[in-house]
């Protein structure tokens, strides 16, 4: 954060509220918390780098980091949806990088 530049007021307090949400989706069991950023914020596609599901690799800096631990804690034995997403969500994959439609799936 302390490299994003502020171009309204409120800035800083959109933005962490804009990454709660996609860390949410990184870190969730089920879809509709993904699918939360295209009703919140109009995402239709999200970028998955599958090595944010190595443990400890995907933990994230304050103010961030305990809400991720306890996200980590809670779903890593139901599994995280977006570490194998369903063939109809899947956009475009290639090593590590999944490419995933959020929202209505047509």
């Amino acid at each position: 954060m302390e490299t994003s530049l502020p171009l309204y007021v409120g800035y800083y307090e959109t933005m962490a509220e804009r990454l709660a949400a996609v860390l949410a989706a990184y870190h969730t069991s089920n879809f509709a918390a993904v699918d939360l950023l295209y009703d919140r914020y109009g995402v239709d596609a999200f970028v998955v780098k599958q090595g944010r599901y190595v443990p400890d690799a995907s933990l994230y800096c304050e103010p961030f980091l305990d809400t991720v631990r306890e996200q980590w804690r809670q779903v890593r034995r139901a599994g995280f949806v977006l570490r194998d997403p369903p063939a109809e969500r899947i956009l475009f994959h290639r090593g590590i990088f999944t490419i995933v439609r959020v929202g209505p799936v047509n």
